[in-house]
């Protein structure tokens, strides 16, 4: 497949390297030309003298901007392609009345919540079954001080990979409780009627990612990732999105999820205001 990449920083171009290894052709952009010309040495890699040729003649396109500018890059192209990979997070907080309006396109735009498809992950939530919970606990440390690039979204949001993970293992969650810990982090309660998810992130941290879930029997069962598998969720998600393109079928995470996520963050900041 043909496949569009705007934006050539860290996510950016690790999608274009899963694309040319999975033996699809990538036709990047970037507004920095230091950036997506070094990716040209890539075979299967082509540079597009724009943001709009990035978006035409291509079965899909990806946006890995900055969160601020994912939506101006979807307005302003979403007419050139029928299939679009919107990285988390979808956009700012501000932008959200926006994105509502743009519901009529849901079925076109998937959302990089690339967390859903760690294999790990999966497992672990597949071992508990239907066992009986008492709650969920998603912890996600990060220290954004050392990410590359700039134009970074509400940490809250940027951190926002478990809010999208609890709301997939349970659609019915929503923040019951929120408060921001001083300037580095945040704590939330989400509630269903049938279960508890407790998340809490640091982004000034030293990194490191952990699932819990406590059973109504007491046993406490915890999953702490590896990098592998982290990384190749990344690819995962890729051949997941290409296949729902390829098929037309709806995309697995979704514009609706993206919303949610935001809507998730906005009352949050409401409650612990």
């Amino acid at each position: 497949m043909r496949v569009g990449v705007i934006g050539c920083g860290s996510i950016g171009t690790r999608h274009v390297h899963n694309l040319v290894a999975l033996g699809h052709e990538a036709v990047v952009w970037d507004p920095d030309l230091t950036r997506y010309t070094e990716l040209a040495r890539l075979d299967g890699v082509q540079l597009a003298l724009s943001e709009a040729t990035a978006c035409t003649d291509v079965d899909a396109v990806i946006i890995a901007t900055p969160a601020a500018s994912h939506l101006g890059v979807t307005l302003r192209q979403l007419h050139r392609c029928k299939y679009w990979l919107i990285e988390k997070p979808l956009g700012t907080l501000e932008q959200l009345p926006e994105w509502r309006e743009l519901r009529y396109a849901a079925a076109r735009i998937a959302v990089g919540y690339n967390w859903r498809w760690n294999a790990e992950v999966r497992a672990f939530r597949e071992a508990l079954g239907a066992e009986p919970l008492r709650w969920l606990h998603f912890s996600c440390a990060t220290d954004m001080r050392t990410w590359p690039g700039n134009g970074y979204a509400d940490p809250l949001l940027e951190c926002s990979h478990e809010l999208d993970l609890a709301r997939c293992w349970d659609p019915d969650l929503r923040v019951a409780y929120a408060a921001q810990r001083g300037a580095t982090g945040f704590v939330l309660d989400l509630q269903s009627a049938q279960n508890q998810a407790l998340i809490d992130v640091c982004w000034h941290s030293p990194a490191a990612r952990r699932v819990g879930a406590l059973l109504k029997s007491g046993e406490l069962r915890q999953l702490r990732p590896l990098p592998a598998a982290i990384d190749q969720s990344y690819v995962d998600e890729l051949q997941d999105f290409l296949h729902r393109v390829k098929h037309g079928l709806p995309m697995a995470c979704s514009l609706e999820d993206g919303i949610a996520v935001l809507e998730m963050v906005e009352q949050a900041k409401r409650l612990a205001a």
